[in-house]
């Protein structure tokens, strides 16, 4: 039984690992493609959760009205409030996201951070279990 449950935490553990190391892929790419500009929020939409809508300058100088696809279950800003933003200068009204360290960074660190605790601890307590079925096999109890 605690085989099953060390092999489980592994497995679950190298998913979060690699979904978070996909994730930071993800993210570095999205860094390395937006523009970064100062948004005004302007209203919200709620599906389920709040998304904020955001008025900003792209690099033309054109006016756009966007959706964040960043989500919180309040209003987290003020209507009218200033936000730092990322946006594709390609499609400025799509992607647009909150630049803050907690909306870019936190989920894929936290999952990759969980991930490769959650291996290592596995690997280690499966390891430690196989040495004491191990030794008890060979009568050194």
């Amino acid at each position: 039984m605690v085989d099953k449950i060390l092999a489980f935490a592994a497995i679950f553990g190298a998913i979060c690992l690699v979904s978070g190391v996909y994730m930071i892929n993800d993210t570095m790419v999205l860094l390395g493609r937006s523009q970064e500009t100062t948004a005004t929020v302007v209203d919200y939409i709620l599906h389920e959760v709040y998304y904020p809508i955001f008025e900003f300058k792209d690099t033309a100088g054109l006016t756009i009205t966007a959706q964040s696809t960043d989500s919180s279950p309040s209003r987290e800003y003020n209507i009218g409030r200033k936000v730092p933003i990322l946006y594709n200068s390609i499609n400025p009204s799509e992607n647009v996201r909150i630049n803050t360290l907690s909306n870019i960074w936190l989920g894929p660190i936290l999952l990759t951070i969980m991930g490769a605790f959650n291996v290592v601890l596995s690997l280690g307590l499966f390891r430690r279990e196989f040495k004491k079925a191990h030794d008890f096999s060979r009568g050194m109890n």
